[in-house]
């Protein structure tokens, strides 16, 4: 699959390099059950939902296309990666999972890495800018949360949101912005539907955070 193209579909959100994936073709695997488990087939669904709540213990690397910045991320366990021409780095799951409308979506994670966008000079400017400027370009977007952290050395702004897509399907995703460096910064944005969000969004943000710059 390294060499396979993603159809990413519908939707994708462009602000300066962050990309927001709003479908794919990779795929979901058994959903988790909040009750005890009373027969071997629930026991088997819930042992293959912890470890698809693990992430690989080899990180991949992947480089910007226009900078040269090497980036490495470890992945959920039974992702693979991807291809396309939106993106440095575009990964997620091999098994397919069936929306209430019969469609099938991909949990994702994709990842860019480029300049800072017009008018960014420090980390500063991207708390102030960046929720404003997804708004302005898609009014209907809803903020779920917004806040900085830190991620090793890296000053690190969140943003998570809630896209509807025209076919109705909710979609929530949750993006990153690492503050490289005076020149560079990272994006990395996980799209999940919001109806298995609590399934994933967990093994989804322990990937994104375990994004780090590779020194060549």
């Amino acid at each position: 699959l390294q060499n396979k193209k993603l159809l990413i579909g519908l939707g994708v959100v462009v602000v300066g390099i962050a990309v927001l994936v709003l479908t794919g073709t990779f795929k979901f695997s058994a959903s988790v059950r909040k009750t005890e488990p009373t027969t071997a087939q629930e026991v088997k669904e819930i042992e293959e939902t912890r470890q698809q709540q693990q992430l690989s213990p080899r990180a991949v690397t992947f480089k910007g296309v226009k900078t040269g910045v090497v980036m490495s991320i470890k992945l959920p366990l039974g992702w693979a990666t991807g291809k396309d021409e939106r993106a440095d780095l575009i990964a997620g799951s091999q098994t397919p999972e069936k929306l209430d409308n019969g469609q099938t979506f991909t949990t994702n994670i994709n990842a860019s890495v480029g300049k800072h966008i017009t008018g960014v000079t420090s980390f500063s400017d991207i708390e102030k800018k960046w929720k404003e400027g997804l708004l302005n370009q898609y009014p209907s977007m809803e903020i779920v949360a917004d806040y900085s952290k830190k991620i090793g050395d890296l000053d690190v702004y969140v943003l998570e949101v809630k896209n509807t897509r025209p076919d109705g399907v909710v979609v929530h995703q949750i993006q990153y912005v690492f503050y490289l460096d005076d020149t560079y910064m990272a994006t990395a944005t996980g799209s999940v539907p919001d109806s298995v969000w609590d399934k994933y969004g967990g093994v989804v943000k322990d990937s994104i955070e375990s994004l780090e710059r590779v020194e060549e």
